[in-house]
């Protein structure tokens, strides 16, 4: 069953001639709009509340490293979840499911209000994350089914540029409320938050079956796998396992993470960098990231995507090998910009990855590409930052560039043989 009907139904054969949908049509749509609210709630409520955690730990242990393992914990825990439980995204009606896990995330986050030792808020905050990827995976999923297939790039575009846009403006917020507001007066105003989103989430998201059989697998040709019903933590595994064997998705999946993550993993370094400039360098590359998500998105069509892809893959890590002599900030603030520009390349290897998943899989694929990424980022950001130790920062981002770079020269050839398969 897909919803929005007969929006798939109603596309052309050609899908890479559909004009791209305008943001203002997705949104009319009731479904697609509660999933939007949702995913604007919870990306402001994580990042206030992940600011306002890292104050704390930081001002309870002046330790660095604790600092940032608050800020790195979710991505670590939404691996966990993609490898273990992701399989909920399509093996359990996803309205009621979802509720469940914004009215979780919910708790995790209020529970911080309260005065709790330093693991407990750790463990808190793990288990936020692992249910916020959870949450995410069948938003995505739900997001494929809603648009349908050719409108999937344009709405990753509009849920991108809103993540960026909600991330800045909730890090900015946070940074107020730090000095003006207590710690437990935020966080049961963002645990509040988040049951609202739970509540648009019962009056928008439409009463849905879920797309798998509970507890069933996917074998090699992506049917109904022969050992009948498992556990979730089984089949996840399964799934996961199907999805990592085929060439077609392990191509795209390896092209979404790791030459993004390298390049991540070099921004990181901005601020041993550029020091007082660094805010330069991180607005540009937010700024350029939204810009080229709104171009590639909005007005580039999935044939115009996928002949850019290997420029737009190549412009994300060569402006960084420069960043090896000692610029001056202005230009590194441009070249950042630039740089940036280059992560809409995700867009189409995104939507390639819908197009090789099976509709019953949607929301487990999706939820796993999301959290290896963010998982990947919060890796090489880590690795980054210990070679910086030792080479040197301006080095250490050229390091990690021209490894992005290599990553991607290596993959090109196959992502094409795989796109003619």
């Amino acid at each position: 069953m897909r919803t929005g009907g007969d929006t798939a139904d109603r596309q052309p054969a050609r899908a890479d001639e559909v004009p791209p949908q305008s943001y203002t049509s997705l949104l009319r749509d009731p479904q697609f709009a509660g999933l939007f609210f949702t995913q604007v709630c919870t990306v402001l409520a994580t990042s206030v509340s992940g600011l306002y955690l890292g104050t704390i730990v930081n001002e309870e242990t002046g330790s660095p490293f604790l600092t940032s393992f608050a800020i790195f914990a979710p991505s670590l825990a939404s691996l966990v979840s993609a490898a273990s439980l992701m399989s909920v995204a399509d093996t359990r009606a996803p309205r009621r499911t979802m509720t469940l896990l914004q009215v979780g995330i919910a708790g995790t986050i209020g529970a911080q209000a309260l005065p709790v030792p330093l693991w407990a808020r750790f463990a808190l905050l793990l288990l936020s994350g692992a249910l916020t990827a959870l949450s995410a995976g069948i938003r995505l999923g739900l997001v494929s089914l809603t648009v349908g297939r050719a409108g999937y790039a344009p709405a990753r575009s509009l849920l991108n540029l809103t993540n960026g846009a909600v991330q800045v403006t909730g890090y900015a917020f946070g940074a107020l409320l730090v000095r003006v507001a207590s710690a437990p007066t935020v966080f049961c105003a963002l645990a509040a938050l988040m049951v609202l989103a739970a509540v648009v989430v019962v009056l928008c998201v439409r009463r849905l079956p879920p797309r798998s059989p509970v507890g069933r697998t996917a074998t090699d040709a992506g049917t109904r796998g022969p050992r009948g019903t498992r556990s979730a933590l089984g089949s996840t595994h399964a799934v996961n396992a199907w999805v990592l064997r085929q060439p077609r998705t392990r191509v795209l999946l390896l092209a979404l993470w790791v030459p993004n993550g390298l390049v991540v993993g070099a921004e990181s370094l901005f601020i041993p960098y550029a020091g007082t400039h660094a805010g330069f360098l991180l607005a540009a590359g937010a700024a350029g990231m939204m810009v080229g998500d709104l171009v590639v998105g909005r007005f580039v069509s999935r044939r115009g995507r996928g002949r850019i892809n290997v420029a737009q893959r190549l412009l994300l890590a060569v402006p960084y090998l420069f960043f090896v002599l000692v610029l001056p900030w202005q230009l590194a603030t441009v070249l950042a910009f630039v740089a940036s520009l280059g992560f809409s390349a995700s867009l189409h290897l995104q939507e390639r990855l819908v197009q090789a998943t099976p509709d019953e899989r949607a929301g487990q694929v999706q939820g796993l590409e999301a959290s290896g990424r963010t998982a990947g980022q919060g890796v090489c950001a880590l690795a980054a930052g210990a070679l910086a130790e030792l080479v040197g920062p301006g080095a250490a981002i050229s390091v990690f560039a021209t490894a992005s770079l290599a990553v991607t020269l290596v993959l090109s050839p196959l992502l094409r043989r795989s796109a003619s398969d």
